[in-house]
């Protein structure tokens, strides 16, 4: 009995109800409580927490490494495969076909720009002492073509000029001008913010004209958001961003909302569910405005894999516990509602408050006292692998990917975006940012370059993606790459020279064959001649 009380102290349960009958009978037991709980919860829980972070760092960067190493010996693979002529490089021509299989919609220059980039990654990953020869300007080694996930990852985006349109119709320039200024966004941040602060002021018991006035404040506030989008929309036509887009669809979502909760008055619980799903859509709304999409995709593709699997794994857990709990303690008659074991909703309730930490101690009490003590195990089981494990991982987990995201999301690190629209082959355009002409006519062209094809219809495409490994990336890679650079490249080096010993050894052969058939041919004649 006093390890079990002992334990709850530790783990921060009811403390004061003992503490306060102990500290009437004794003064000094104030000092025991004190340490108890000071240890418990400043020292033994932080070190848990601690421990269990080093555990999931240890085992994502094992895992990393595992992939890194399957994805490494794929791409030397492909590598392998594309370089027909097998001389350890991989030309432009056959990256253009390459890139055509993979995008069939893909433009002449943005295949030349991609190809710029693995040039660009390389370097900047490889240290100055390892970096490769410039004198393959035209062609990919393999240490380059390991680059090729980060290549793909980029996006490109289609940018009209504005001179061409300008002298079409320079109104619509000027309200995409001021559409795109600072104060459109800021007017718009703040209605979205406004119509959000309208929950906050409405509270049980106001009358009904306040009410009304706040309901229909919010109307007009939805009213003048939908027209600004539709302004964007009209404005900018086909070049509209994908989050104008998104944050149309939420204001109309909320628009209906809105409408449902003014024509289904007598439902009161409709109503609400109507009102929690408008303020929700608006949420979205104002975070699709502040942040750009392709952020949200590149957070939610870190963390929603792990926190899906967490999730469905705590969820069995508790589902194996209720039915267990309901077959054990479905007599037991001294819980407060909506406690208890008495069936299996009632049960997933009362597990999902232990997995919180809410008074999961005064529950295992209540069943110790009306069966045995040896029910305690079911709870303390349950609340060390629960509440001491599982929600210790998933705090490990967000650690690490908010610590990753903010790196990754730097300004020296990443800028993705998504593409504005789709990039059509008939239209003429150019990456931003490109090299120069390859001095060879095998290397790709720029576009600026008298030979490229570029009409008045040419638009300019800025690839966006990663333009540096950041500082995050780069301590990962050390210590979970299975190849260095320098192994890398003696690897790339390697290969050349096999290539080139194959070739050696071809020729070898053939000027064997190419001798044999002359002394052949030599003693033919000879035999003619006798004859």
């Amino acid at each position: 009995m006093a390890f079990l009380r002992t334990f709850i102290l530790l783990a921060g349960g009811d403390y004061p109800s003992l503490m306060i009958e102990a500290y009437k009978t004794e003064n000094t037991t104030l000092l025991y409580f004190d340490t108890v709980v000071y240890i418990g919860q400043f020292f033994a829980f932080a070190l848990l927490v601690a421990q269990i972070y080093d555990s999931y760092k240890f085992a994502n960067k094992k895992r990393i490494k595992v992939e890194r190493l399957e994805e490494r010996q794929c791409l030397v693979k492909a590598f392998d495969a594309i370089d027909f002529a097998k001389i350890g490089v991989i030309s432009y021509q056959q990256w253009r076909r390459l890139h055509k299989e993979l995008d069939q919609r893909a433009t002449e220059v943005e295949t030349m720009g991609r190809f710029k980039k693995f040039k660009e990654l390389a370097g900047q990953d490889v240290s100055p002492g390892n970096k490769t020869s410039d004198s393959g300007d035209e062609a990919l080694t393999l240490v380059e073509f390991l680059f090729l996930p980060d290549v793909l990852q980029f996006t490109v985006e289609k940018k009209r000029r504005k001179e061409l349109f300008g002298r079409r119709n320079s109104c619509l320039i000027r309200l995409q001008n001021i559409l795109n200024g600072r104060a459109v966004f800021w007017i718009s941040t703040l209605l979205n913010l406004l119509f959000l602060l309208s929950f906050a002021v409405v509270w049980r018991g106001m009358p009904r004209i306040v009410a009304e006035i706040i309901f229909w404040l919010n109307g007009c506030l939805l009213a003048l958001m939908l027209m600004l989008s539709i302004l964007q929309i009209a404005a900018f036509r086909r070049d509209i961003s994908r989050e104008n887009v998104v944050a149309m669809v939420m204001e109309l979502l909320t628009i209906g909302c809105h409408v449902s909760m003014a024509t289904v008055r007598e439902e009161k619980m409709l109503r609400n569910w109507a009102r929690i799903a408008a303020f929700l859509c608006m949420l979205v709304r104002q975070g699709v405005v502040w942040i750009p999409l392709s952020t949200w995709f590149h957070w939610a593709r870190r963390i929603a894999l792990p926190y899906v699997i967490l999730t469905l794994l705590t969820y069995v857990i508790m589902y194996v516990t209720a039915v267990i709990g309901t077959e054990l303690f479905a007599s037991v008659s001294g819980f407060q509602p909506p406690r208890g074991f008495q069936d299996f909703d009632t049960a997933m309730l009362t597990l999902f408050q232990i997995l919180m930490g809410s008074g999961w101690d005064s529950m295992m009490q209540t069943v110790a006292m009306e069966t045995s003590y040896w029910a305690c195990a079911y709870f303390l089981l349950y609340f060390t692998l629960i509440h001491l494990l599982v929600v210790n991982v998933a705090m490990a987990i967000m650690v690490d990917l908010v610590s990753i995201i903010q790196a990754d999301m730097s300004l020296s690190s990443l800028d993705l975006s998504l593409p504005m629209s789709i990039l059509m082959p008939a239209l003429g355009s150019h990456v931003t940012g490109s090299h120069g002409n390859s001095p060879t006519d095998d290397g790709p062209q720029d576009p600026s370059s008298p030979g490229a094809t570029v009409t008045s219809r040419d638009e300019p495409v800025q690839e966006a993606g990663r333009k540096s490994l950041g500082n995050w990336r780069r301590e990962l890679l050390g210590d979970i790459t299975v190849l260095n650079a320098e192994e890398l490249r003696r690897l790339s080096e390697l290969s050349k020279s096999a290539a080139r010993l194959r070739t050696q050894a071809r020729t070898q052969l053939r000027r064997r064959i190419s001798s044999t058939l002359r002394v052949m041919d030599l003693e033919e004649e000879e035999e003619e001649e006798t004859v």
